[in-house]
């Protein structure tokens, strides 16, 4: 990428393609982002949103601005000594935001629009604003959740299971529960059946399991509790038969 990002700047500097600097330049722009020159490459794609404002190749340069910055706020999270921490990367995690927000809202058909999706509700979760990344999640078509989106229900199981409520009461708020925790349920089984080789697999299975416990203890009827019980406690062996030597498999 270093490579490439050097040459189009050649061909930007000697002017061998006049016809084809809209093209080079956020070709350029596309290629520091991924040699890792985040400040470059934000550099070049606002200089060519300055240049071409109507320009079709837009929503890609916007899109790699949003990149950088959400790639900024994930390297700044690994300096566990960055003064100001929390109030530091919810300011870098908001800019990241307002970037994809701008990707999606400009985006009309442009074919990496969920990724700007996946992208905001990454930011949302990492603030811990986990209904607004479950809104942006569930806008990702069924159909586009393989390849770099397979962890779309993944994630938004985590995030259903974070905002249920721990304690209920009446039966209006007991069917609200069940109907996420059968959601959550849902979208778990999906990706370990979609993924059986991802390194996530055990913790989904925890988390299904545990989705099944808390369905049954909503469930006064015990004819209908022990079914649920009995899925909950083969989704523990699983863990423990599949993944012994996975963290999980203690708690399972």
């Amino acid at each position: 990428y270093k490579e490439a990002a050097a040459t189009y700047d050649q061909i930007l500097n000697e002017k061998i393609l006049p016809a084809r600097v809209e093209e080079v330049s956020q070709r350029l722009s596309a290629s520091l982002h991924l040699a890792g020159d985040y400040a470059r490459s934000d550099q070049v794609a606002n200089q060519f949103l300055q240049q071409y404002p109507e320009s079709s190749l837009r929503v890609p340069v916007l899109f790699r601005l949003a990149e950088n910055a959400y790639f900024v706020a994930l390297a700044a999270e690994k300096k566990m000594d960055l003064p100001n921490r929390q109030a530091e990367l919810a300011k870098l995690f908001d800019e990241a935001a307002k970037r994809y927000l701008a990707v999606i809202e400009k985006g009309g058909e442009f074919e990496k629009l969920s990724l700007a999706r996946f992208g905001l509700a990454m930011c949302h979760f990492k603030k811990g604003e986990f209904e607004k990344a479950r809104e942006s999640l569930d806008k990702i078509p069924n159909g586009e959740r393989v390849g770099e989106l397979t962890y779309t229900p993944y994630l938004l199981a985590d995030c259903l299971l974070r905002v249920a409520p721990a304690y209920v009461q009446g039966a209006g708020e007991t069917r609200k529960v069940l109907e996420l925790l059968e959601l959550a349920a849902g979208h778990l089984d999906g990706f370990i059946t979609a993924n059986p080789k991802a390194l996530e697999v055990p913790d989904a299975m925890l988390k299904l399991g545990t989705c099944q416990m808390r369905q049954a203890a909503l469930i006064a009827v015990p004819a209908e509790r022990a079914p649920i019980i009995q899925a909950a406690r083969t989704t523990f062996q699983k863990i423990a038969q599949q993944f012994p030597q996975a963290p999980q498999a203690a708690q399972a």
